[in-house]
């Protein structure tokens, strides 16, 4: 909460949301919905400062927004121009120039919208697995499946105010772990074609 880290708190809270939607248990969609009502309580005022601070303060941009969430909005403003002069393959790496935080326009920017199309078919293909684990699974991958399932939802929303797949320290582990449960969602499938092929064969 102390890093202030806005997109992170809406990452953090999509995490949370997609787990009590996926998991469908009942006392964490009622632990979420307090926590919601109780937050403006509970939490640190310096956390309550930072995330409304968009709204009451320095509102340069538009009229409601400080100028970090103004340039987020640029950054798609900036990446709408990319795709009518380059639309199919944009700009070229470093195309944006200089910082431009936002996984989603950064990819049209530099790769247009053939790169911006294979980067959302990867990410469905992560879906996939953690889905795939999740239904087809009855032991501990199954709680594997979930959690790949919601760490993605949470990096999709953190995307949108950070080029979160750009980022060291996020992209490492996030691939050396999405890597492991792609390990586990091939055992389960070579798992289950072996058991249907002893089947026929009984």
């Amino acid at each position: 909460m102390f890093s202030f880290a806005r997109s992170a708190y809406y990452a953090t809270l999509g995490i949370v949301v997609a787990l009590a939607i996926v998991s469908r248990k009942k006392w964490l969609i009622a632990t979420l919905i307090i926590f919601a009502v109780l937050s403006p309580f509970i939490l640190p005022k310096a956390v309550i400062e930072r995330t409304l601070y968009n709204f009451l303060v320095d509102n340069r941009y538009y009229g409601f927004m400080d100028q970090s969430l103004g340039e987020r909005f640029f950054a798609f403003k900036k990446a709408w121009g990319y795709v009518k002069a380059y639309p199919i393959f944009g700009g070229g790496i470093t195309a944006a120039g200089g910082v431009l935080d936002s996984q989603y326009a950064r990819n049209i920017i530099e790769t247009g919208l053939i790169g911006l199309s294979l980067f959302f078919w990867l990410i469905i293909r992560l879906f996939k697995m953690g889905i795939t684990l999740f239904n087809e699974s009855t032991d501990w991958v199954k709680g594997i499946g979930v959690g790949f399932l919601v760490v993605v939802i949470g990096l999709l929303i953190h995307s949108f105010g950070n080029i979160t797949f750009y980022i060291v320290r996020i992209a490492e582990p996030f691939w050396a772990l999405a890597a492991l449960v792609a390990y586990l969602f091939l055992y389960n499938q070579s798992k289950q074609s072996n058991k249907e092929i002893s089947l026929r064969q009984s």
